[in-house]
């Protein structure tokens, strides 16, 4: 069984009009990724080369973009059809992690109040609410992040065509707000999982009651501008109400830089923009599937190795999109894998199983190629030792970091990796 595929948008535009929020919010430059070979960064370019002419060939269905991001270095970048690196592409559900974070930060700034805080009192303009429920009192901020508010609420028993799907009705509705916390309940809070982007649109409401600014003006000022991102769009619903279930738009390098932000516990170039603790916080499996998977808050979580028992090894983060957009996060390989697609239909719905496949095949062992030339020779061997010397620090692009000239595998370049360079050098 293949994990639940996030909220689809399908014809929402027909429902409601969207403004478009075209925004050059930085004086920054985008970030800058420095290109180097696969083999730099421990990873396999026959493999990559393989699965760029998959994708080109059309086998994975309609691909737009992939690129990989491995010790904060570009491994591969690849546009295909119409679409380039500075090519806006809506991003749908992983608008969902990128309003995670601003909620975390909101937290850290004291404007929201603690997770165990009863969702209703921050609304109350709409007091009383229709279909009064104890159950309803009692879904609190950490509930709606999860995804297990216990609203009636099911975006996948209906095609998103069919009046009577509940997202269908909200992207109808002329007060978003209201008709979410109208909604009759089904369970009590914190007890099943039902994925409702109405949940994630709560995010909207409460970060402009908590700061009176729209979350995309949030974005800008605390996301955007920090990471570099110069061009983006949001689009805004009923009332102006910034869509912050799937309504974002950005370039592929720039969901990188978000993927990145996360890998690196929340710090971009010196500056902790999300709390690390909001991003532990966010990974803990509050659901799990049968087939391995997990939600966080508004993060899908994967198993690392396709058919572990959850919690046996570690996971893959995964903002995750309709239509095959995605930022895969995993830590335990220092690396960041984007695609943006336009499957859909649901017809290769298998891309993030061949993803987690490509994965597996790609890392390769450490081998002393510190120059990233493809070959371990003499030059590794000066390189290291001018490492070790402290001449070439680790984010000189002649060096990747961790390398792979880290033979023992202790994460550092050291005296026992030159010792064991040498023995390779004699051996070949």
């Amino acid at each position: 069984m293949r994990p639940l595929r996030p909220g689809h948008r399908e014809l929402a535009a027909t429902f409601i009009g969207w403004v478009m929020l075209l925004a050059g919010v930085s004086a920054q430059a985008p970030p800058q990724w420095p290109v180097v070979a696969p083999e730099a960064v421990g990873l396999d370019h026959v493999v990559l080369d393989a699965y760029h002419d998959a994708i080109a060939r059309g086998d994975f269905g309609p691909v737009h973009s992939f690129l990989v991001i491995r010790h904060g270095r570009l491994a591969a970048e690849h546009y295909y059809q119409y679409f380039d690196a500075d090519t806006l592409h809506i991003v749908y559900s992983v608008t969902k992690s990128v309003s995670s974070a601003l909620v975390g930060m909101a937290l850290d700034r004291g404007e929201l109040d603690s997770l165990d805080t009863p969702l209703l009192p921050h609304f109350p303009e709409y007091a009383p609410v229709a279909n009064p429920d104890p159950r309803k009192d009692a879904i609190i901020l950490a509930d709606v992040l999860a995804m297990r508010a216990g609203f009636d609420w099911n975006e996948f028993q209906y095609p998103y065509t069919d009046a009577r799907n509940p997202y269908r009705q909200l992207m109808a509705s002329p007060d978003w707000l209201e008709f979410i916390l109208d909604r009759r309940m089904a369970y009590w809070p914190g007890t099943a999982f039902q994925y409702n982007s109405g949940c994630t649109i709560l995010f909207s409401g409460l970060l402009l009651h908590a700061t009176g600014r729209q979350a995309h003006e949030l974005a800008a000022e605390r996301l955007f501008a920090p990471l570099g991102i110069t061009r983006w769009s949001w689009s805004l619903g009923a009332g102006g109400l910034t869509d912050t279930g799937g309504g974002l738009w950005l370039r592929p390098r720039d969901m990188a830089a978000f993927g990145q932000l996360y890998l690196r516990a929340g710090a971009w170039r010196g500056q902790q923009l999300v709390p690390a603790s909001w991003i532990a916080e966010s990974m803990i499996r509050r659901s799990t599937f049968a087939d391995g998977s997990g939600y966080g808050y508004q993060w899908w979580l994967l198993p690392l190795e396709a058919g572990a028992a959850p919690g046996a090894g570690p996971d893959i983060w995964v903002a995750w999109g309709w239509g095959g957009q995605h930022i895969f996060v995993v830590p335990a390989l220092d690396l960041v894998v984007v695609s943006t697609a336009g499957d859909y239909n649901g017809q290769y719905d298998g891309l993030v199983n061949h993803i987690q496949e490509f994965l597996a095949e790609v890392i390769r062992p450490p081998d002393g190629d510190l120059t990233g030339d493809g070959i371990t020779d003499a030059q590794d061997l000066v390189v290291l030792a001018q490492v070790l010397a402290g001449n070439i620090g680790p984010e000189d692009p002649l060096c990747a970091w961790p390398p792979m000239g880290d033979l023992n595998g202790n994460s550092r370049l050291d005296v026992a990796d030159a010792t064991l360079l040498r023995q390779q050098l004699l051996v070949r």
